[in-house]
Parts: C-alpha cells; sequence; structure tokens
C-alpha cells in the first residue's frame, strides 16, 4: 500500500513493514489496547453481524474466519441444548420432544412410603413422609390431628417445646403424670429415694401409701432439695410420725396455704429427693409415688 493514499493518516516505519495507526477524529487510536479501561466517548469501528433467520454457517471451512449470524429480531444465534445432556447439579433434563415429562437423573431414586424406626440410610433416599429423629432411629413426622395426650413423643416435633435447663435443653412439660420415688416394699431401715429431676414443675406433690405394719413402727418422710454445688440435702417438708397403714398427701408449691406437716409454700428446686427416716426397726410397708405441679 503506498504511503501517498494514506496522507491523511499518521505512519511509522518499522524495518521493511509499513504499519498504519489509524485515529478517530478526536486523535484518539482506534485500535485497543487489552484490558484497557473504558472511557466515555471512546471512538470504535462497528463489529457487522448478518442477518440469517435459520442458523448457517456462511463459510465451508472448519478453521476460516466468519461473521456472527443473527435471527430476525436481532438475536446471536447460539449453539442450542444437546437433548438428553444438560446436567444442572444432579437433575438430568431428558426432554427430547418438547411438552413431554422431563425425567429425573438416576441417581436419585424413587420416593418410597416410610414407617417409624427406621434407621438412618446410607445412601440417597427419597421417602414419600417427612421424617423426625428420635435419637436413635427415624420416625414419621405428625401433624396436629395426629398427636393426642398421653403420646411417649415419637414423632411429634419439638421445636417448640423446648426449655433451658441451664447446661441442656429438654423437653417442656405439663403436669407430671408421676412417678415413683420408692416402690412399694418392707423396710427397716431409714432410706432415701434416687435424685428426683424437677423438670420445670413449680411444685410437687407426694403419696405415701402404707399398706403393712408389724409391731409399733414409726417412719417419717422428708422433702428435700439438694444443693446445686456441693450436693447437700436441706429438708423443705418433713411429715408427722406415721405408724399405720393408711394413705398420706405432702405438698410443696407456691402459692398454697401451709399445713403443719402436711403442705408448705416452697418454691421446688431442681434436684430433690425424699427420706424416710425409720424410729426402730420394726417393719412397715410403704411406696412414695410423685406428681410435679407447673
Amino acid at each position: 500500500m503506498a504511503i501517498g493514499a494514506l496522507s491523511n493518516f499518521p505512519v511509522e516505519y518499522a524495518n521493511a513493514g509499513v504499519p498504519v495507526l489509524l485515529y478517530g477524529a478526536d486523535g484518539s487510536a482506534l485500535v485497543k489496547l487489552e484490558d484497557a479501561a473504558h472511557a466515555s466517548g471512546d471512538p470504535g469501528i462497528m463489529a457487522l453481524a448478518v442477518r440469517k433467520d435459520a442458523a448457517a454457517a456462511l463459510a465451508t471451512t472448519d478453521g476460516d474466519y466468519i461473521p456472527l449470524i443473527v435471527d430476525a429480531s436481532g438475536r446471536l444465534h447460539v449453539a442450542p441444548l444437546v437433548a438428553g445432556s444438560a446436567i444442572v447439579g444432579k437433575v438430568g433434563i431428558d426432554q427430547t420432544t418438547p411438552g413431554t415429562t422431563n425425567l429425573v437423573d438416576t441417581e436419585l431414586p424413587a420416593a418410597r412410603l416410610a414407617a417409624d424406626t427406621l434407621a438412618l440410610p446410607t445412601a440417597p433416599d427419597v421417602l414419600a413422609l417427612g421424617m423426625l429423629w428420635n435419637g436413635s432411629t427415624l420416625d414419621r413426622a405428625k401433624d396436629a390431628p395426629g398427636v393426642s395426650d398421653g403420646m411417649s413423643g415419637t414423632g411429634v416435633a419439638a421445636v417448640a417445646g423446648m426449655v433451658w435447663a441451664g447446661s441442656n435443653w429438654e423437653r417442656a412439660v405439663s403436669n407430671s403424670a408421676g412417678a415413683t420415688a420408692l416402690s412399694s416394699a418392707a423396710r427397716t431401715a431409714t432410706n432415701s429415694s434416687s435424685p428426683q429431676t424437677n423438670r420445670g414443675w413449680r411444685g410437687i406433690r407426694v403419696f405415701v401409701n402404707v399398706t403393712a405394719a408389724v409391731d409399733t413402727p414409726s417412719v417419717v418422710f422428708t422433702i428435700e432439695v439438694a444443693d446445686p454445688l456441693s450436693g447437700v440435702y436441706t429438708a423443705l417438708l418433713t411429715s408427722a410420725a406415721i405408724t399405720g397403714t393408711g394413705h398420706h398427701l405432702l405438698e410443696v408449691a407456691p402459692g398454697i396455704t401451709p399445713v403443719a406437716n402436711l403442705a408448705v409454700a416452697k418454691q421446688v428446686g431442681r434436684t430433690w429427693r425424699v427420706t424416710a427416716t425409720h424410729a426402730d426397726s420394726d417393719s412397715i410397708t410403704y411406696s412414695v409415688a410423685w406428681e410435679g405441679l407447673v
């Protein structure tokens, strides 16, 4: 190319070649450097595309230069997804005929019904029912109509029924259905129940049931609360001496009317027990049960 034909453009000579630098009307170069920052008003050369309503190659040989092609709406033609080969995450698309149902990738098994006490699966599994962990197995989750009083808790969500016990979470409770502190047996010496745990009850009722007495036994029952630091027990309520058969009720709860040797208006602590103090070694048969009061 003759330099004279480019007399309107600045030129540079490099060895035997004659490189030509094109500039815009404002004097800035039309050819931009790679990774150069954009500036408002930059000049440039428009890239043309060819309208081709039905996508087809405009070059016959692989590796030839070719212009971009667009459809009748000016949208750039791009290669479509190949049916049966597109994977989004782990879900496969298998739709060879438009409008048909997509098939789920076979790595995800079909849903199945589940039963209570289901072991944790060791492979991907899909269950037709919601499941809850009971500490060792999975149980079917139950809605409100499936829950009733007296249930053991299987399948009942605890998200709204937990209380903080100072170091761990425990299930919130209503009035206790009752528990045994001392099972029925003939005894001749002082003994205490195992430590009982107060799980949010304000008070307790303790039931002493004496069913047999030999000679002249005498026993005093004491409800005791444990010091959380030392573990030493202190009396909350002490009964009168019991010497024969019969049923006796002791109560510890805030707001009740105090009755000597029968009821005291005090809060029950976290850990408590019942101690039966024998005055002699004569045999007496009794049991001790209790219930919590909210």
